[in-house]
């Protein structure tokens, strides 16, 4: 996908998502019930080995690798039925954004200190 701009680029990952929800090829570590393929682990690490091999689109978000894992811990069956299978499908795209004091999301920048009492 070199060489496209930006907005043809995400259209194709997202078209490419939800194509691999339609076929049953998204979410390798998802609920059966949510879109997902309920792989093991070893399965799971197989599927995104072959992924690498061919050079399989990503994802157009990080939803499915950050938000939608806590979403399956964490929220309510409804919440879960509404957010995570157009999520995975690529019908919405979710992504973490960080913003910082005295960092912004410049996240190099940040700074921590230990402080004794």
């Amino acid at each position: 996908m070199r060489g496209l701009d930006y907005g043809t680029r995400i259209a194709h990952m997202r078209d490419w998502a939800a194509t691999l929800y339609d076929q049953g090829f998204a979410g390798p570590a998802w609920p059966y019930e949510y879109g997902g393929m309920q792989l093991t682990l070893v399965e799971q690490v197989v599927y995104h080995d072959e992924f690498a091999k061919h050079a399989i689109p990503s994802h157009p978000g990080n939803g499915p690798s950050i938000a939608g894992p806590t979403l399956l811990s964490f929220r309510h069956t409804e919440q879960r039925r509404r957010y995570l299978p157009p999520m995975l499908r690529g019908d919405e795209v979710w992504a973490q954004g960080f913003s910082e004091p005295s960092a912004g999301s410049d996240l190099q920048s940040l700074t921590t200190s230990a402080v004794g009492r």
